[in-house]
């Protein structure tokens, strides 16, 4: 019920624009706001307060949220939102048709953030690309909210141009490209890969091999039966998961996609590019709406 609060607060925001001048600075009287971007692939925004900003009551209080307006439909991403706290941060993301908003912590996302006056200041380094596909891109919108200063954003910043100092260093985790839905269908970052041949079509969600060389392709097919009557779920929605288990810290998101079934058949179809994934070990999750549980695989990529 929270998301869906969330979404519908989200769809009734009016867009007020603040001109940026040329050095990609933006200043009201709640202080100034510095965006561009990094050479590794990252949006960085810097916010400082001014003097006359009240200061949080208390540490729950101090939260700052950043929503992005994207819309980008080819990407399957309706809007983000992050929120950060000195007791708590987390990162939502929600595609188009609304159906599988989800939560993440920052450092699911690869999202760097810092505050060490929260009250008056805070840097955040957002990756370009995530889940697969574009997380930040030129011309979105974002709106910045101190939610113990007021209820409207404090600042509302179109992400701007890239200068030529993004133009190299390494791509973030997760660059690689899935191919989700009907044979040959382009991906949220608009690579299409050949399909050789359909994969053997069943009724469980999880392929069987769990050793796949970077290069192979993690692909499988199955019906998707309704419990209710065993008969194929035609309603049915579905998401796909990746998560790269280092040997130390957190797991990592590398892949995060919707799937649409047929709804004829009730069969849905997943293929992910290994290529881009590094050798080590990964958990495979896939989510339907038929049932209340997600279902797991632990596979290993290998170098070639």
């Amino acid at each position: 019920m929270r998301s869906r609060a969330w979404v519908a607060a989200l769809l009734a925001v009016g867009i007020f624009m603040v001109a940026a001048h040329a050095e990609n600075t933006v200043e009201t009287s709640w202080g100034s706001l510095s965006i561009g971007w990094a050479a590794a692939g990252f949006l960085s925004v810097d916010i400082r307060l001014s003097e006359d900003v009240p200061q949080p009551e208390e540490a729950m209080t101090a939260t700052w949220v950043i929503t992005e307006h994207a819309h980008r439909f080819a990407d399957d991403i309706y809007a983000w939102q992050i929120h950060f706290s000195q007791e708590f941060d987390n990162f939502m993301i929600v595609p188009n048709d609304f159906l599988a908003t989800r939560a993440f912590t920052l450092v699911d996302v690869g999202i760097v953030a810092d505050a060490d006056h929260i009250g008056t200041d805070l840097h955040v380094e957002i990756p370009e690309v995530a889940f697969s596909r574009p997380l930040v891109a030129i011309g979105d919108v974002l709106d910045i909210h101190a939610i113990w200063v007021q209820l409207e954003p404090l600042f509302t910043v179109a992400i701007p141009e890239k200068g030529p100092v993004a133009e190299s260093g390494e791509q973030p985790v997760g660059v690689g490209g899935a191919v989700v839905g009907a044979e040959g269908e382009d991906s949220a970052i608009g690579v299409e890969y050949p399909i050789p041949g359909e994969p053997e079509l069943g009724y469980d969600w999880l392929p069987t091999q769990t050793v796949f060389a970077q290069g192979e392709a993690i692909e499988h097919r199955f019906i998707l039966l309704d419990p209710g009557t065993g008969e194929p779920a035609e309603w049915a929605s579905a998401t796909i998961n990746l998560l790269r288990i280092p040997e130390e810290g957190p797991r990592q998101i590398v892949l995060f996609e919707v799937m649409t079934g047929d709804p004829s058949t009730g069969v849905f179809e997943y293929r992910i590019d290994a290529s881009a994934l590094n050798p080590g070990n990964y958990e495979l999750i896939i989510w339907t709406s038929a049932e209340p549980v997600s279902r797991r695989l632990r596979i290993e990529i290998t170098a070639p």
